[in-house]
């Protein structure tokens, strides 16, 4: 048995409460029952929907962007076109012109020097 002192205005009183009545009010949880089915399903589709909304916006993943598609435009080369001319014609403003001749120079299997006139090659272009 336990001895419990109660204080209210300056009263003192002892109260001799089980061990199994203490604790009792302590363990006892409200239970839920489901009433129907598809209420709570769709509640809970729902709220998982949120969440993982919610989770991806925290996280960025909502601002991801796919891969731009490379679009090319086939040009012919004339007599003083050199590799960084064109790319000085096509590149985007924000793009190095360096990382530009790199990409023409891939995509048509040469080197910035081996252009010769009346070639055609593929210059790729970005919105």
């Amino acid at each position: 048995m336990f001895n419990i002192l109660l204080t209210k205005n300056n009263c003192s009183d002892t109260i001799d409460v089980s061990k199994e009545q203490m604790f009792r009010g302590m363990i006892r949880m409200k239970r839920y029952r489901v009433k129907n089915k598809f209420r709570f399903t769709v509640f809970m589709v729902t709220v998982l929907l949120l969440m993982s909304a919610l989770f991806s916006y925290v996280t960025g993943m909502a601002d991801v962007e796919g891969e731009p598609v490379e679009k090319f435009e086939t040009i012919q080369i004339y007599s003083g076109d050199t590799m960084w001319t064109i790319a000085e014609n096509y590149k985007p403003e924000k793009m190095d012109i360096r990382d530009y001749v790199n990409m023409i120079c891939r995509e048509n299997d040469l080197k910035a020097g081996d252009l010769v006139e009346g070639q055609i090659i593929k210059v790729p272009v970005m919105n």
